[in-house]
């Protein structure tokens, strides 16, 4: 599989475009030697270096005709274009030289009728998660944080409580700091009379050394507490052990909150401000001086508090990479498909669920769903895809089941299936869809794949075992635990 990577980053448009990139293109070469990953981008050599130092291939084109030209040469399977103002022309002119899979971030102009996923977790969300199909254009749409793609460092590290008094604090403000609010937030903090312990991330396209160093030298008593880090590799580990980060709305907002690190946001501009400033308390650059104590509680944005739990940050990453990388979720005799369940999904999932012919094979469910606890389930899931089954006749399609695969996150993903459509038993349909995950899976380079089954359901471990799944022993009481060996499994004939 090649995937191409269009990106743009420097000085004038900050690192985040090309950080979010190199973040997914690193998630997708985990996958091993059956991913070839190229990079595209006429950003400076600052970005092209960064680039090049995350292990990956990188070529500089002159204008967009250059763009098309190298991608005609690469011939990609997936184009994943995540840089501003998306012009249609150009989509449009990739799909029809080429007609790769097509992914889009942050973009809402017309291009994205050209793509087949569209990923915008911030614009245009209104910070709601949504996840719908375009049936006009046949695009999948992921909005909101939860489809945030963090760094990988991110994921390893577990939520921790509000310290009751800040010791700590961490300014970071992206890769230029166009406002200096380095120097200006440290200038404040110096003339507190609490004692703070000062960590400062200065990014790759900070030019203001000249005043960052004369505050320094006019506090030289407190200067011993202050460390300064460039190219830092691990911010999660940073932000993680620090009490408070100040920084601008944005990802390192975001991130700091996923690992439960309280944050004070600060606009460097208008438009951040316009953005975040309906959701979140924020303060405003040219204010900072106004303020008798600018780490005033009322400006506090808690990882705690219930409308920050229910961004569910980063959790649908999984989602998004099985959208760009699963290119062929159809049975070879193209009578079964799958297709990523979305919101309009809930209520039938939630009626094939309430059936007790279905829910008699779950572990953890004995009668019909409520509405609030199936649409909670929805919105907390993290490391996990859910499928809709589609079985394909000769006049009509329908969908009839879903599975799904979970714990990605783990060296040992875990595979479920029901079918709802109950008439529909025992004739090869979840057979088809679970040897897709598992190709999918074996695609992504996973070596161990395992399924929870209930004893009693019998019809579960025929399908399981058919498919080469051995018992390796009990899981929770009444439930057998299954594996399957990836390296050695051969494809299903679908």
């Amino acid at each position: 599989m090649k995937i191409v990577f269009i990106t743009s980053g420097g000085l004038e448009m900050g690192m985040g475009h090309v950080y979010r990139s190199i973040s997914l293109a690193e998630e997708i070469a985990k996958f091993g030697n059956k991913v070839d990953i190229h990079f595209l981008t006429k950003s400076d050599d600052i970005v092209i270096n960064k680039i090049k130092n995350s292990g990956f291939k990188v070529i500089k084109p002159k204008d967009y005709e250059g763009e098309l030209e190298l991608l005609k040469k690469i011939n990609p399977n997936v184009v994943i274009i995540d840089r501003l103002n998306v012009q249609e022309y150009f989509v449009k002119a990739i799909r029809r030289s080429l007609d790769p899979k097509i992914v889009i971030f942050d973009n809402v102009s017309s291009a994205n009728k050209y793509a087949d996923v569209i990923v915008n977790a911030i614009v245009g969300s209104n910070f709601r998660n949504r996840k719908f199909w375009d049936s006009s254009t046949n695009s999948l749409y992921f909005y909101g944080p939860r489809y945030l793609i963090l760094k990988r460092e991110f994921y390893k590290y577990k939520k921790k409580k509000k310290t009751d008094k800040e010791k700590k604090i961490l300014l970071i403000f992206g890769g230029s700091d166009p406002s200096n609010l380095t120097s200006k937030i440290l200038n404040r903090i110096m003339m507190l009379k609490q004692d703070l312990d000062i960590e400062i991330i200065l990014g790759p396209y900070f030019i203001y050394f000249d005043e960052l160093n004369k505050i320094l030298e006019k506090n030289k008593a407190k200067k011993e507490r202050i460390k300064i880090y460039k190219d830092v590799k691990n911010v999660a580990d940073k932000m993680h052990n620090v009490d408070l980060v100040i920084t601008s709305p944005g990802l390192s907002m975001f991130e700091a909150l996923y690992i439960g690190t309280p944050v004070i946001a600060i606009c460097q501009n208008l438009l951040q401000k316009d953005t975040y400033s309906n959701f979140f308390p924020l303060i405003n650059a040219n204010e900072i001086n106004n303020f008798s104590d600018f780490l005033d509680s009322r400006f506090l944005i808690s990882p705690e508090e219930e409308y920050i739990k229910d961004l569910h940050i980063g959790k649908g990453k999984k989602e998004v990479i099985e959208a760009i990388t699963n290119l062929n979720p159809m049975s070879k005799d193209k009578t079964i498909s799958l297709r990523q369940a979305v919101d309009d999904d809930l209520e039938l999932m939630m009626a094939w669920r309430s059936n007790p012919f279905v829910y008699d094979g779950f572990y953890l469910q004995n009668r019909p769903l409520k509405w609030e606890e199936h649409y909670s389930w929805w919105k907390s899931r993290d490391n996990r895809v859910d499928w809709i089954i589609s079985l394909h006749g000769e006049e009509h399609s329908r969908d009839v089941g879903s599975v799904n695969v979970s714990f990605m996150d783990n060296d040992t993903p875990e595979i479920g299936i029901y079918i709802g459509e109950v008439t529909l038993w025992g004739r090869g349909v979840a057979r088809n869809a679970v040897s897709l995950v598992i190709n999918w899976l074996k695609i992504l380079g996973y070596k161990i794949v395992r399924a929870r089954i209930m004893k009693l359901n019998i019809k579960s471990l025929k399908l399981f075992e058919g498919l080469g799944f051995k018992k390796i022993g009990e899981g929770r009481k009444g439930e057998w635990v299954y594996e399957l060996n990836l390296s050695v499994h051969e494809e299903e004939a679908q």
